[in-house]
């Protein structure tokens, strides 16, 4: 176990402290039978990674898949599940630790220094503004050194960003604009060097929620002049922060979905119209039936009471008849 640390370790220069570290994690790991039904280079990467991150180095998971030629998935996982069978909580990456590693890439010449102190000032400037909060640490490194690069007059894009340390182009666009709307964003190279802001901005979060809060206020009281305004589009957006006002054209299945709504609601409607119409005439001969129903009932009273007063009199007027028994 140990040589095959040693030959990871030798990959990505990592001294003997962390090969020291990462042995005692494996045999935890042998221990807790972790080993078996996998790999045993994922298992050494996890123990590697883990002794990185107590010890704050600069080395990220993707340099291990890179070394090993390994899926990183795979390695988050293996290092997921060890980390929970171990018990181990772990301290939150500090995107500041990779700044200066990633700084050395990007051809700064003898600014590279200076670009890469005030890219820490960004990425201190932006956990006070909540927008580290929550987010991976290499699109925050990745948007800090962007803005300090451009800050001292280098002509940088997202791909130069993004091809050193391998996020998204768009993760890195966003926590630019995140970084835009704050009151930071606002001012020159020498007063964010000298100058401290001591108001903080709301989460990203938190303002894009009270965008969305205002914008179905505005609806539900159908206040058509605010909506139409675009004081209600979300200015992190950009461009897509219009979009919500754009009416979408109507497919072919919506326009037959509408003539069959249609359709549907008018047969309501003229069944609703022939029940109402129909309903006095029904009642009316209902009431007609009931009082005949009465009369005929007096009648058959009446009746009843005469046949029974006859049968009455022929039982008075028949002679008593007796029987006797020897």
């Amino acid at each position: 176990g140990r040589r095959r640390i040693q030959d990871v370790a030798s990959r990505l220069r990592l001294g003997s402290h962390f090969v020291d570290s990462a042995h005692r994690l494996f045999t935890v790991a042998v221990e807790r039978n972790f080993v078996q039904g996998r790999r045993t280079t994922h298992v050494v990467a996890a123990c590697l990674y883990i002794a990185c991150r107590q010890e704050k180095s600069q080395h990220m998971l993707i340099d291990f898949s890179d070394a090993l030629q390994v899926n990183v998935y795979t390695l988050g996982t293996c290092f997921l599940k060890f980390r929970r069978l171990l018990g181990l909580k772990l301290e939150i990456i500090d995107p500041a630790l990779y700044v200066y590693r990633f700084a050395a890439h990007l051809d700064l010449d003898e600014k590279a220094n200076a670009v890469a102190l005030t890219a820490l000032r960004l990425v201190a400037r932006m956990k006070r503004d909540w927008i580290v909060a929550g987010r991976r640490p290499a699109g925050i490194c990745a948007a800090a050194l962007l803005i300090a690069a451009r800050a001292h007059g280098f002509t940088r894009k997202n791909q130069d960003v993004t091809k050193i340390l391998r996020v998204c182009g768009l993760t890195v666009s966003t926590r630019v604009k995140e970084f835009e709307q704050t009151p930071s964003a606002r001012m020159t190279l020498e007063q964010f060097g000298t100058m401290e802001v001591e108001s903080e901005a709301d989460p990203p979060v938190f303002t894009r929620n009270r965008f969305r809060e205002a914008r179905a206020k505005a609806i539900q009281e159908n206040n058509h002049t605010l909506l139409e305004s675009g004081a209600l589009d979300d200015p992190r957006a950009g461009k897509r922060g219009k979009k919500w006002r754009e009416v979408k054209p109507a497919s072919d299945k919506d326009k037959e979905f509408d003539e069959l709504y249609e359709s549907l609601e008018q047969e309501m409607r003229q069944d609703a119209d022939e029940a109402s119409a129909s309903a006095p005439a029904e009642g009316t001969a209902g009431e007609g039936e009931e009082k005949q129903g009465d009369i005929e009932d007096d009648d058959g009273g009446g009746k009843m009471s005469g046949e029974t007063s006859q049968a009455l009199q022929v039982r008075d007027a028949s002679p008593a008849t007796t029987t006797s028994y020897p």
